[in-house]
């Protein structure tokens, strides 16, 4: 699992197609956009940005442990509290909002734990 190929696409097509992960009000101060960058993309430096919300420093994936209970991204994504330093405030999507399906929500879980990767190998 790799971003670029299986996460970028779903997320471009449910979270920033729809609006809310967009702009420059973008929900939660999340761009999930598939704008290119200096080095890789809008959400992927978003998801991998600094912060303390995810263990390791990062503000949304734990990047260095590959451990999705202790990325904030899947308890927004999961609803429910795991084991990121972030508190969770309201799941994601919102209510009325289209839902990721069970398989999206594994792919997004899998390329944590798979080391959070653009394509092919963890960055080092």
């Amino acid at each position: 699992v790799d971003f670029q190929n299986d996460v970028a696409p779903m997320l471009t097509a449910m979270c920033a197609t729809a609006g809310c992960h967009s702009g420059a009000q973008a929900a939660g101060g999340l761009s999930l956009t598939a704008v290119k960058t200096q080095h890789y993309s809008d959400a992927y430096e978003s998801l991998l940005g600094p912060g303390d919300k995810s263990a390791s420093g990062f503000q949304y994936v734990d990047a260095l442990g590959y451990l999705a209970r202790k990325s904030f991204l899947a308890e927004k994504i999961l609803g429910k509290e795991l084991d990121a330093a972030g508190k969770l405030t309201a799941p994601c999507p919102p209510a009325g909002s289209p839902a990721l399906s069970e398989a999206e929500r594994l792919t997004l879980l899998r390329w944590i734990e798979f080391g959070a990767a653009w394509q092919g190998a963890p960055l080092p």
